[in-house]
């Protein structure tokens, strides 16, 4: 690849899982990335605050014969669905391109990549469902907290 085309990034003006990250904030982390990372870095495409709005991310994968890929601040900015996720991971790869995650310091160079970056997300997506039996339970129900306080307290 020719390495004056760069790496544009992508931060977002949504909330990123519940926290609101300023542009400033996150445009450090992506230069940050790509200056440990020895990436040639662009200007960055900031999505618009619309919820499940994907215009600039769609722009940026448009542009994929014209840069050499994506730095987006988190791999959490990336549309929920996983299929709709696939669709972008394929079209990086069939551009010959990459994805990469500052925030997480990761990412896709090829087709074989996708599975760990995919298992970052999946375990973050379902950890809230999964069942703790009690142990974090923050109310005065919990038996353990109880036990807990009784030999504190």
């Amino acid at each position: 690849m020719i390495s004056s085309r760069g790496y544009r990034g992508y931060i977002s003006s949504r909330s990123i899982r519940g926290q609101d990250v300023p542009h400033q904030l996150q445009n450090m982390v992506v230069r940050e990335y790509c200056r440990r990372n020895k990436i040639q870095f662009q200007l960055s495409a900031t999505e618009y605050a619309v919820p499940h709005c994907y215009i600039m991310l769609t722009e940026l994968l448009n542009s994929l014969g014209s840069i050499q890929g994506i730095v987006l601040y988190s791999q959490f900015l990336l549309p929920y669905d996983l299929l709709v996720r696939r669709k972008v991971y394929d079209r990086v790869i069939e551009g010959g391109c990459e994805l990469h995650a500052a925030l997480e310091n990761t990412a896709i160079r090829t087709a074989e990549d996708v599975n760990s970056f995919e298992d970052s997300i999946a375990i973050v997506h379902v950890l809230p469902k999964a069942p703790m039996g009690g142990l974090y339970d923050k109310s005065n129900k919990s038996e353990e907290l109880q036990t807990f306080k009784n030999l504190v307290l």
